[in-house]
């Protein structure tokens, strides 16, 4: 509810009720072909994409809150003067990628501890399957 209210003060509610009236619409749409027309969804491809979607809100995220805190003199601003050439101003609008290293090293750290994570649950997953009686703990 914070995140809408922080756009809602930001770019009004005319934008924030748009988004939420094409989230609801999509909802409706997988409902209806979910549970009336009983169709068979790719839920596996739905949750790999979904789960890349929040990677990404995830790295808009520290991205945002790195430069924030940069901005409130919380983290030192380290420009990195062959990035600035390349990254437009609307990278840093849209995605929160600005050219310098605090920035930049947050949401590298961020991808690294997610995607880190994924392989990690997943050689245990895979060790499990082989070794059912080995307990996780062990």
């Amino acid at each position: 509810m914070l995140f809408l209210q922080s756009y809602r003060l930001r770019m009004g509610g005319n934008v924030v009720l748009a988004g939420v009236a094409v989230g609801l619409v999509l909802t409706a749409i997988v409902a209806v072909l979910t549970f009336i027309a009983h169709r068979k969804l790719p839920y596996r491809k739905m949750l790999v994409f979904t789960g890349v979607m929040l990677g990404v809100v995830l790295l808009v995220m520290v991205g945002e809150q790195a430069q924030e805190m940069q901005l409130a003199h919380w983290l030192p601003t380290t420009p990195i003067a062959s990035l600035e050439r390349l990254i437009p101003a609307w990278m840093g609008l849209w995605f929160s990628v600005f050219p310098t290293v605090e920035t930049l090293v947050a949401q590298a750290l961020a991808a690294l501890i997610v995607v880190g994570s994924y392989f990690i649950a997943r050689k245990d997953s895979f060790r499990t399957l082989i070794t059912p009686d080995a307990s996780p703990a062990a």
